[in-house]
């Protein structure tokens, strides 16, 4: 046996020992890749709540004041200009946070998002041909 045939076989047991530990560091960071995309999703879901909430609480507000203002439409004038601007800024605050709320869910990546673009990376990293790797990855299915 040549110098160099030991030297291919030692590179060759070396790789074969190393191939556990780069399939686990490649788990790892899959796994780590999901619980990044769960939690960013878990935050936006908690955003887009508090939105729908505050959005809710003014439409309500909005009605109770716009009953209030008929019935004291019937009675005195003076309170009625601002009883009914009161009304129109919390009627126009809840749709304008009805509206917002749903383009942000309408505009929010997917599930997972970024750990398929990580997987496509890796798959094919002629992929991304900028040198900064900001070309962005849309699923199938996904609206960009």
């Amino acid at each position: 046996m040549t110098a160099k045939s030991r030297t291919s076989a030692t590179k060759l047991f070396g790789s074969l020992k190393a191939l556990p530990l780069t399939l686990m560091a490649m788990i790892f960071t899959r796994a780590e890749l999901v619980l990044l995309d769960l939690e960013l999703a878990r935050e936006r879901l908690a955003n887009q709540l508090i939105w729908l909430l505050v959005a809710l609480f003014s439409i309500g507000l909005g009605v109770i004041l716009l009953v209030i203002l008929i019935v004291i439409a019937s009675w005195e004038t003076q309170r009625l200009g601002a009883l009914s601007v009161l009304t129109g800024l919390f009627l126009f605050s809840g749709f304008f946070v009805s509206w917002a709320a749903l383009h942000k869910i309408r505009n929010s990546p997917p599930l997972f998002h970024s750990s398929y673009a990580e997987s496509i990376r890796e798959a094919d990293p002629t992929v991304f041909s900028e040198s900064d790797g900001s070309a962005e990855i849309v699923p199938a299915g996904a609206k960009s």
